[in-house]
């Protein structure tokens, strides 16, 4: 079953579409498996990869997205719930400074 609903990530609402699991699961938080976070854009390549690195020595599934004039900082987070997707984007947003933001595609 497709619905259409709106997310809050941190203190971002966004609106996306997602598919519910059909069986045993509520339709009050359930979201596909592994969902990318967004987090700073940056022209310093090693500013980047800087935060990349900690990230990823602080448990995170992080990577450097390059751009055409920019490096983009996102980390995958592997998660079902929106509860949990909130909580990490929360955890990111204090070690960062920066608000998360979900990527839909």
């Amino acid at each position: 079953m497709k619905k259409s609903a709106w997310l809050l990530v941190g203190a971002l609402v966004v609106s996306t579409s997602f598919a519910y699991a059909q069986k045993g699961s509520s339709e009050s938080g359930c979201i596909a498996s592994i969902q990318k976070l967004h987090l700073v854009s940056l022209r310093n390549t090693e500013n980047a990869l800087t935060i990349t690195r900690d990230l990823i020595n602080r448990g995170y599934d992080a990577y450097v997205l390059p751009e055409k004039d920019f490096m983009s900082v996102v980390v995958q987070v592997q998660t079902d719930k929106v509860s949990e997707l909130k909580k990490v984007a929360g955890e990111l947003k204090r070690i960062t400074g920066s608000e998360p933001k979900l990527i839909l595609k």
